[in-house]
């Protein structure tokens, strides 16, 4: 029906056309769900753990399961061995820890579902930010007051920048409850003149932010 040439070129204006739509579809879709809302989002979890009761009610503090934050990039999510020390010595047998005992005698790590998550090619360091004494709830929000962990902030680059820039409109003093080390422990917290001791976090609420402190250079995250 057509010579070669235009069969060729016919060919060549679908596949392009096809390429364009998907690229299209591709780049709406990122573009939703970089932006998407996703505070109040939570996963149902094998083992019923309760930050509100171990938190709230007994007082535990952040830094005591998730200690590898307050040095590492990272912050660990507790093994079978740190629940289970505890657990061991009070003898607990309800029925709702028996995904730890069944995982500390059969060898076999704990499954847990991931709620907070930044993007692969995003690095923050949850020591630098620890060491600045800014408060895990400054992030994460009030742990110790959830049954089942939610997100409470999007984590987005603009929020992330926003706290860069005025620091002092989304960062919490760090709280006994976190357990951070900080250098005004059992002082009042409306007494202490600096957000953040040492002077990592880059302001006070009587100065203005020293810019060397509070980087907001890409390098920072994306590196």
């Amino acid at each position: 029906m057509f010579s070669k040439e235009n069969d060729r070129k016919i060919k060549i204006t679908l596949i392009k056309s096809i390429i364009w739509i998907i690229t299209s579809f591709v780049c709406v879709y990122l573009i939703i769900d970089i932006n998407a809302d996703e505070r109040g989002f939570t996963q149902k979890q094998d083992v019923q753990f309760s930050h509100k009761i171990h938190s709230g009610k007994f007082q535990m503090k952040c830094l005591f399961c998730h200690y590898s934050a307050a040095n590492s990039t990272h912050s660990n999510i507790p093994t079978t061995y740190d629940c289970i020390v505890c657990h061991i010595a009070l003898k607990n047998e309800k029925p709702s820890l028996k995904p730890v005992i069944d995982s500390y005698y059969n060898k076999t790590a704990l499954a847990w579902k991931r709620i907070n998550q930044l993007p692969d090619h995003t690095h923050f360091d949850h020591s630098k930010h620890l060491k600045a004494e800014i408060d895990c709830s400054s992030c994460h929000g009030k742990v110790e007051e959830m049954d089942s962990i939610y997100v409470v902030n999007n984590f987005t680059m603009k929020w992330c920048v926003d706290c860069h820039n005025n620091p002092e409109k989304l960062i919490v003093n760090a709280r006994d409850i976190s357990g951070i080390l900080t250098e005004n422990r059992g002082i009042d917290s409306s007494k202490i003149k600096y957000s953040t001791i040492p002077f990592f976090g880059g302001y006070s609420f009587e100065n203005k932010k020293q810019n060397s402190l509070a980087n907001t250079n890409c390098t920072i995250c994306h590196h």
